[in-house]
């Protein structure tokens, strides 16, 4: 009796631990699984190819409608305008941004009002752009007393899944008769 209670409670345990070490199914979570995406999904267990990486959605050619400031450019010893701009005017409705390397793009601006020029800039795997520093363009006012102007460029912005945009630029304007400072905000649409 005693060798039929022992076996019974070795069938009985023996039993429980097999079924209670069976396995669950592992469950598979479809997503972007590349933590340098702009769609990571940390609870992905499987790579679907969904994955968006900012430098590649970037790229291409972006419409684009700025909102800037004005400047006037003054005469300073007569007090006497000789020179008012609408900055949003020298933006042309399109612009390009070019892959440079992983991590570094160019936007590239040619507008009939006389912008043409490459801005480099760094952008992050979340898609915050950075314009490098020390960019600048010149521009021809056509005004004798003004003539070209320099116009020193900076900001930055961010690109986003639903290729749209933004990017908030400081511009410098300097004349010989002094310097004039704006800023554009810039929204970017594919």
């Amino acid at each position: 009796m005693e060798y039929f209670k022992n076996f019974l409670f070795f069938v009985i345990a023996f039993s429980l631990l097999f079924t209670s070490c069976k396995k669950e199914e592992e469950v598979i979570i479809e997503g972007c699984t590349d933590a340098n995406a702009m769609n990571y999904m940390q609870a992905a267990t499987s790579n679907n190819g969904s994955c968006i990486f900012a430098y590649d959605l970037a790229q291409g050619i972006w419409s684009i409608a700025p909102n800037c400031g004005s400047i006037e450019i003054t005469d300073p010893f007569i007090g006497m305008s000789l020179y008012t701009l609408n900055v949003s005017d020298l933006f042309p409705q399109t612009a390009e941004i070019i892959g440079q390397s992983q991590g570094i793009i160019a936007l590239k601006i040619d507008s009939d009002a006389g912008i043409d020029q490459s801005f480099t800039a760094d952008i992050t795997n979340d898609g915050v752009i950075t314009l490098q520093q020390g960019q600048s363009f010149n521009y021809d006012t056509g005004i004798p007393l003004v003539g070209d102007v320099t116009v020193n460029v900076s900001g930055g912005g961010n690109v986003n899944i639903s290729n749209t945009g933004l990017m908030n630029l400081d511009l410098e304007f300097v004349t010989l008769l002094g310097t004039e400072n704006t800023s554009c905000q810039i929204d970017f649409f594919k």
